[in-house]
């Protein structure tokens, strides 16, 4: 599988949701115009930006605190929209499951990929050797989570939601996690435990 890079700008002075009362729309702003570059490099699917994407989505707060760590969707100004948008692609694409003998899910992914997404193939030098290689370079953040999303249907990761605390997250090959993982993390393994143990 080609690796999946991108040079991105995050707003180290973080972001901020304004609300535009003439235009009746929410912007997501960065607080000042300093930025700072950061590299992303996707090789497997232990933490996916999609994933923490989808499980920030629940409040503008927790929006915002998403492109303050991360950047945001495109490089200049999100609209509330646009987020909005991006949402329902990437909820719908997370969701289409595994491809292994499902042709049917291998088109749904197919059209909601093919329609939203931008991407080409470059070369870049990796370690000490400077080895050359063929990595597969998103336009955006969206684009890169839309990769991310391929990614896991290529190798059949299965989306799976927390049992404490309902945040989404992939289990089996590149994820670093077991196929029957019930939990996102260790803590809220331990604080399930910790429940079960209360109730007793």
């Amino acid at each position: 599988m080609l690796p999946i890079t991108l040079e991105w700008q995050v707003c180290p002075d973080g972001v901020r949701a304004d609300f535009d009362v003439e235009g009746d729309k929410l912007f997501y702003l960065p607080r000042s115009e300093r930025r700072t570059s950061r590299a992303y490099n996707v090789s497997d699917l232990s933490s996916p930006l999609v994933l923490n994407f989808l499980n920030s989505s629940s409040t503008v707060e927790k929006r915002a605190n998403f492109f303050a760590a991360y950047g945001l969707l495109e490089k200049s100004v999100c609209t509330d929209d646009m987020v909005a948008d991006a949402l329902g692609v990437l909820d719908k694409a997370v969701k289409v499951g595994p491809l292994a003998d499902h042709p049917e899910r291998i088109a749904i992914l197919n059209d909601l990929l093919s329609e939203s997404t931008a991407m080409h193939l470059g070369f870049d030098y990796l370690g000490l050797n400077q080895t050359r290689r063929m990595v597969i370079r998103p336009r955006s953040l969206f684009d890169l989570m839309c990769a991310e999303i391929a990614m896991a249907a290529e190798v059949d990761a299965a989306l799976t939601s927390c049992e404490n605390c309902s945040r989404l997250f992939y289990t089996g090959h590149l994820t670093g996690r077991r196929n029957t993982a019930r939990y996102c993390s260790d803590r809220c393994r331990a604080a399930a435990n910790r429940k079960l143990a209360g109730g007793r």
